[in-house]
């Protein structure tokens, strides 16, 4: 009988009571309750939820959305795949922390990115031109940029997840909207060779399996991992996983594999030496019934494959597991971050956790405009898209007492509770009900999406609310209706 493990990441029965809250009566009275910084120190977000990353925090560009090691251990490369430019930062590490040392633009893309064994290469994905970008890399520097083709110029393959097979001879390339994947000798790129999937599989992520012809590929589409045959470019086998796989990573003895899936609270556990067999899974979620959206979708091991670590993009925050017995993982509990991290490498040479927030540590206003109201020659426009730089963390490996003040923090941080009702004073006169089942005149709901709008653009000439009516674009004449939704249901 298949024994299936979930755990909940609670760190201690002890902490997780101090932070299981019953829900109380409202308040008659609700205080504001503003984004920005506070005098805890912590970062309020407009969503609710607060900042108060762990570590020392680096600067860096817009939307950081991956980032591998140097095989020396004394560089990062970060890749940036953002509104803005596209653009791979290079991070020197010492004692004190990191530094960004060189940064190269690039036309276009999308998340994969890996060093050569020797480490005198770097490769990246080139996105939509069905390619992969080939730098040289000296001491922190790279230089004489070259693109390797991995599929036809005009096909829809888009080059998302990169790796080199074990021998570092051929470059793997995820072809995520073609729903193929390219296996390019480095040395004879017309010799490559194609491996079509199934419709809708949408590949992502690849990862080479040591010392084999083999390699395993993530597919978001289709809930699996498969085992790519990389000489003869064929699929052996697929296994399945939890929802939307993303990043893997291998234990030490190349037993276990895990796989962060990012449309659940999980991270799936496989046997590779037993066909893909399911060991269960680990439950990264502040709380164990809580339901999807803290988005896992990075991880690390650390050297001797005892500690995972797993970036939650949505929970804000970083989550741990004791996983030397696969078949019993220990919760150990919780790193506060930034903004939705993106990535999480351990450095097994300084011994250090790196990971990047792609929206960096607080939210922005665009006070530069778009102004319909200020002359139209101004040379900004702020658009809401550009306002968020990422950020770099760097964290020594924490003590169990530092782990338990870490935990308390990411609790503390998040609007969520237990019984997934929310923190926020709740006015009796609000006709949207706190929990299922209460009492609501509401009969009907209509989602309206309306993406990439600042509140002050729309809303910044309501008076009830703290917006700014010199930056509103779509006032009440324009958005009648959504004023009055406004008005009436949350202001």
């Amino acid at each position: 009988m298949k024994l299936r493990i979930v755990l909940s990441v609670a760190i201690l029965s002890s902490i997780a009571i101090g932070f299981v809250i019953t829900a109380e009566e409202p308040a008659k009275s609700v205080k504001k309750d503003l984004p920005g910084p506070q005098i805890s120190g912590e970062v309020k977000l407009p969503n609710g939820w607060s900042l108060k990353p762990a570590g020392k925090q680096i600067p860096l560009g817009d939307f950081p959305v991956n980032m591998v090691v140097h095989p020396s251990g004394k560089y990062l490369a970060i890749l940036h795949a953002g509104y803005g430019p596209h653009e791979i930062h290079i991070a020197e590490l010492d004692k004190s922390g990191a530094t960004i040392i060189s940064k190269v633009g690039i036309k276009q893309t999308f998340c994969g990115i890996c060093f050569s064994p020797e480490g005198d290469k770097l490769y990246a994905s080139a996105a939509e031109f069905a390619s992969a970008y080939v730098y040289d890399f000296k001491n922190g520097y790279l230089s004489n940029r070259s693109e390797i083709s991995v599929a036809e110029e005009k096909s829809n393959f888009v080059t998302t997840g990169l790796a080199l097979d074990s021998g570092g001879k051929k470059i793997l390339a995820a072809g995520c909207w073609s729903h193929s994947l390219s296996i390019t000798p480095l040395d004879k790129p017309e010799a490559r060779k194609m491996v079509e999937l199934k419709v809708d599989s949408y590949p992502f992520g690849f990862l080479a399996l040591p010392k084999k012809e083999q390699a395993l590929v993530s597919l978001w589409g289709a809930s699996a991992v498969s085992l790519i045959d990389t000489k003869d470019a064929k699929v052996r086998e697929t296994w399945p996983t939890e929802s939307h796989p993303t990043e893997m990573v291998l234990s030490p003895d190349n037993k276990t594999l895990f796989v962060a899936c990012s449309n659940s609270t999980r991270v799936s556990i496989l046997d590779v030496s037993q066909n893909g067999k399911s060991l269960g899974t680990l439950n990264c979620a502040l709380y164990p019934n809580a339901p999807n959206g803290n988005t896992p979708g990075s991880l690390s091991l650390t050297k001797d494959g005892k500690i995972l670590i797993v970036a939650n993009a949505d929970a804000n925050n970083l989550s741990m597991f004791q996983v030397e017995d696969p078949l019993k993982p220990v919760p150990m509990g919780y790193i506060p971050a930034g903004w939705y991290p993106t990535s999480v490498r351990f450095n097994q040479i300084d011994e250090k956790i790196y990971f990047c927030n792609g929206k960096g540590l607080t939210s922005r206003p665009n006070s530069q405009g778009p102004n319909p109201l200020a002359a139209k020659d101004l040379p900004i426009r702020q658009y809401i898209a550009s306002l968020m730089q990422g950020s770099l963390g760097v964290l020594d490996m924490p003590t169990p007492e530092k782990m338990i003040a870490f935990t308390k923090e990411a609790y503390s941080c998040s609007p969520l509770q237990a019984d997934n009702l929310p923190k926020a004073q709740w006015p009796s006169s609000n006709p949207i009900p706190r929990k299922i089942g209460d009492p609501s005149p509401i009969k009907y709901c209509i989602y309206v999406i309306k993406e990439n709008r600042t509140y002050d653009q729309v809303f910044g000439d309501i008076k009830e609310g703290n917006g700014d009516p010199s930056l509103c674009i779509f006032d009440e004449k324009v958005t009648p209706n959504q004023h009055k939704i406004a008005r009436e249901y949350t202001l």
